[in-house]
Protein backbone atom coordinates (compact mmCIF):
# COMPACT_ATOMS: atom_id res chain seq x y z
CA UNK A 1 0.00 0.00 0.00
CA UNK A 2 3.21 1.88 -0.66
CA UNK A 3 1.08 3.68 -3.35
CA UNK A 4 -0.94 5.24 -1.04
CA UNK A 5 0.97 8.20 -0.71
CA UNK A 6 0.37 9.27 -4.18
CA UNK A 7 -3.10 8.19 -4.73
CA UNK A 8 -6.58 10.21 -4.41
CA UNK A 9 -8.89 9.50 -1.54
CA UNK A 10 -11.36 7.35 -3.53
CA UNK A 11 -8.01 5.30 -4.88
CA UNK A 12 -7.01 4.52 -1.09
CA UNK A 13 -10.86 3.75 -0.32
CA UNK A 14 -10.34 1.23 -3.16
CA UNK A 15 -7.15 -0.05 -1.96
CA UNK A 16 -8.54 -0.69 1.37
CA UNK A 17 -11.45 -2.32 0.48
CA UNK A 18 -9.13 -4.63 -1.75
CA UNK A 19 -7.17 -5.31 1.41
CA UNK A 20 -9.51 -6.21 3.14
CA UNK A 21 -11.46 -8.58 0.67
CA UNK A 22 -8.59 -10.45 0.40
CA UNK A 23 -7.74 -10.57 4.16
CA UNK A 24 -11.39 -11.75 4.53
CA UNK A 25 -11.26 -14.05 1.77
CA UNK A 26 -7.41 -15.88 2.96
CA UNK A 27 -9.56 -16.49 6.30
CA UNK A 28 -12.31 -18.05 4.92
CA UNK A 29 -9.82 -20.56 3.43
CA UNK A 30 -8.21 -21.27 6.15
CA UNK A 31 -11.05 -21.86 8.55
CA UNK A 32 -12.74 -23.91 5.95
CA UNK A 33 -9.81 -25.74 4.96
CA UNK A 34 -10.39 -24.95 1.33
CA UNK A 35 -6.59 -24.60 0.72
CA UNK A 36 -6.26 -28.75 0.91
CA UNK A 37 -8.69 -29.62 -1.74
CA UNK A 38 -7.79 -30.08 -5.41
CA UNK A 39 -9.23 -27.99 -8.20
CA UNK A 40 -11.67 -30.33 -9.08
CA UNK A 41 -13.40 -30.15 -5.96
CA UNK A 42 -15.15 -27.01 -6.78
CA UNK A 43 -16.70 -28.36 -9.37
CA UNK A 44 -19.93 -30.61 -9.27
CA UNK A 45 -19.90 -33.46 -11.25
CA UNK A 46 -22.39 -33.69 -14.31
CA UNK A 47 -25.46 -35.98 -14.06
CA UNK A 48 -26.22 -36.14 -17.55
CA UNK A 49 -26.87 -39.17 -18.97
CA UNK A 50 -24.22 -40.75 -21.41
CA UNK A 51 -25.14 -39.83 -24.94
CA UNK A 52 -21.68 -41.66 -26.38
CA UNK A 53 -24.35 -43.67 -28.96
CA UNK A 54 -26.30 -40.57 -29.88
CA UNK A 55 -22.64 -39.00 -30.53
CA UNK A 56 -21.72 -41.64 -32.65
CA UNK A 57 -24.97 -41.86 -34.43
CA UNK A 58 -24.52 -38.41 -35.67
CA UNK A 59 -20.86 -38.37 -36.55
CA UNK A 60 -21.89 -41.73 -39.07
CA UNK A 61 -25.01 -39.36 -41.01
CA UNK A 62 -23.00 -36.39 -41.02
CA UNK A 63 -20.11 -38.30 -42.65
CA UNK A 64 -22.83 -40.60 -44.86
CA UNK A 65 -24.33 -37.05 -45.99
CA UNK A 66 -21.82 -34.42 -46.15
CA UNK A 67 -23.95 -32.00 -47.41
CA UNK A 68 -26.59 -32.38 -44.74
CA UNK A 69 -26.90 -29.62 -42.23
CA UNK A 70 -27.78 -29.92 -38.66
CA UNK A 71 -31.58 -29.55 -38.73
CA UNK A 72 -31.69 -32.45 -41.52
CA UNK A 73 -29.80 -35.05 -39.24
CA UNK A 74 -31.55 -33.62 -36.49
CA UNK A 75 -34.81 -35.19 -38.71
CA UNK A 76 -33.17 -38.27 -39.47
CA UNK A 77 -32.74 -38.78 -35.90
CA UNK A 78 -36.30 -38.31 -34.89
CA UNK A 79 -36.94 -40.69 -37.86
CA UNK A 80 -34.83 -43.27 -36.42
CA UNK A 81 -36.72 -42.54 -33.37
Amino acid sequence: MLGAFFASPGEVATLVVQHLLRRAQQRVVVERGLAQRSRTAWYRKSRAKDQTALRVRIRELAHARPRFGYLRIWVLLRREG
